[in-house]
C-alpha cells in the first residue's frame, strides 16, 4: 500500500470532489442549448461564460493540447534543468489564477452582472486564491484552490472535445505517462522539483499537520539544526484534469443528445466512481517510495464508466 489508509483516504475524496465540483459547474452552464445556422445543437454558454476555450474542434482539439503538453514539458524541463524556481512560481502563479478565476466567474453567474468593474471580480478572486495558495500553510486551503484550479481547466479545454478524441487523448496521455515515470523517468524529476519549490502542481495530503520538528544541535559537527519537512501524499494536476475533461465531454454529448442536464450528470457520475475505484486500486498494489504511472489506471476506470454509462444512457459517442 502506498500511503497510510487514512492519507488514502483523504486523498482519493479531494480526487472525488474535484471531478464533482467541476463537472457540477460545466453542468451549471450547459442546460441552454440552441440550434446554429448549420442545423447542430450548441450549448449557448460557450460563447458567453468561459472567454479561453479555443476555438479548435476535432482533431484540431486533439493537437492543441499534444503540442501544448509538448512545449510545456519541455519549458519545465529547462527551468529544471536551470534551477529557476522564480520563474517557475510566475508560471504557476498564472496558471492558478487565470483556471481559479473562471472558476469563480461560472460560481458568480448570475449573483454578480458580468459588466463594468463587476466583471473583474472573478479575476481578482483568482489572483488572490493564486497568492494564497502560494503562501499559505493551510492544507484546507490549498486543495479547495486546487479543487477550484482544475475544475476551471476542465471548463475551459471540455468544449473543444468530441467523445471520440477525448477517448484517444486519454490513450495518449497513459502512454506519455508510462514513458515519462518508467523510461525517461522526466516525470518524476518534474514532481520533485515541484515538491521542493514548494509549488507543487497537483493535490497533496500530508502524513501529520504537525509543525516540523528539528533536528537535534550536533556539537561535535557543528550543524546547524534543519527541520524535518513532514512526509505528504501526492497526485499530479494531470492525473486529475484529463479524467474530469473526459467525464466533461461525455457529460456535454449527453446533454447535446438531449438528455436532461441533472440526469446527464447523474449517469457521468458513473464514470467518476469506477475512476475513482480505480485510482484506489493503484494506490492499494502501489509499493511505499515508488513513482507510478497513474494515468494507465484513471484511464482504464473512465473507459469502464463510459461504457457502462453509455449503456445506460443508449449514448456512447
Amino acid at each position: 500500500m502506498k500511503h497510510t489508509a487514512l492519507v488514502t483516504f483523504f486523498l482519493v475524496l479531494v480526487f472525488v470532489v474535484t471531478q464533482t465540483v467541476g463537472l457540477g459547474l460545466i453542468s451549471s452552464i450547459s442546460s441552454d442549448t440552441y440550434i446554429d445556422e448549420e442545423g447542430n445543437k450548441q450549448i449557448a454558454s460557450d460563447e458567453t461564460t468561459v472567454d479561453l476555450t479555443p476555438t479548435t474542434q476535432g482533431l484540431g482539439s486533439l493537437l492543441y493540447i499534444i503540442i501544448a503538453v509538448g512545449i510545456g514539458t519541455a519549458l519545465f524541463l529547462l527551468i529544471v534543468k536551470f534551477n529557476k524556481v522564480g520563474l517557475w512560481k510566475v508560471w504557476f502563479f498564472l496558471a492558478v489564477a487565470i483556471a481559479v478565476g473562471i472558476s469563480f466567474k461560472v460560481l458568480l453567474k448570475g449573483v454578480i452582472p458580468n459588466v463594468g468593474l463587476l466583471g473583474y471580480i472573478p479575476w481578482v478572486l483568482g489572483i488572490g486564491f493564486a497568492l494564497l495558495k502560494m503562501y499559505s500553510k493551510s492544507v484546507i486551503f490549498y486543495n479547495v484552490t486546487e479543487i477550484l484550479m482544475y475544475s476551471g481547466i476542465a471548463l475551459i479545454l471540455a468544449p473543444i472535445f468530441s467523445m471520440t478524441y477525448a477517448i484517444i487523448l486519454l490513450i495518449l496521455i497513459s502512454v506519455y505517462d508510462m514513458i515519462a515515470v518508467w523510461k525517461s523517468k522526466h516525470m518524476v524529476k518534474m514532481a520533485k522539483f515541484q515538491s521542493n519549490s514548494k509549488m507543487f502542481a497537483g493535490l497533496m495530503i500530508p502524513y501529520s499537520l504537525k509543525k516540523p520538528k528539528k533536528i537535534g544541535h550536533d556539537k561535535k559537527k557543528d550543524k546547524i539544526p534543519v527541520p524535518h519537512e513532514p512526509k505528504t501524499a501526492i497526485l499530479g494536476g494531470g492525473d486529475v484534469t484529463f479524467p474530469l475533461i473526459f467525464e466533461g465531454v461525455f457529460l456535454r454529448m449527453l446533454i447535446l443528445s438531449g438528455i436532461a442536464a441533472n440526469m446527464a450528470l447523474a449517469y457521468t457520475m458513473i464514470i467518476v466512481a469506477t475512476t475513482t475505484i480505480a485510482l484506489t486500486i493503484l494506490f492499494l498494489l502501489a509499493e511505499k517510495d515508488k513513482f507510478y504511472p497513474a494515468m494507465p489506471f484513471i484511464s482504464g476506470g473512465c473507459f469502464v464508466g463510459w461504457l457502462i454509462a453509455g449503456a445506460m444512457s443508449g449514448i456512447f459517442l
